[in-house]
């Protein structure tokens, strides 16, 4: 049972991290239209460059 435990959470874990890099990558493609002038909060930016490092 630990093992599948174990399974699940790293699926989560890989989920998690994907979703985070798509609403970023979405933050900054919607930085760059002109509709929407104010940049993402920096908070945001700090947890996404620590989880890529």
């Amino acid at each position: 049972m630990k093992k599948w435990i174990r399974t699940n959470l790293a699926v989560l874990l890989l989920t998690v991290l994907l979703l985070t890099v798509t609403v970023i990558t979405a933050y900054i493609g919607l930085g760059k239209t002109p509709s929407t002038p104010q940049a993402p909060p920096p908070v945001a930016s700090e947890e996404a460059s620590m989880y890529l490092l």
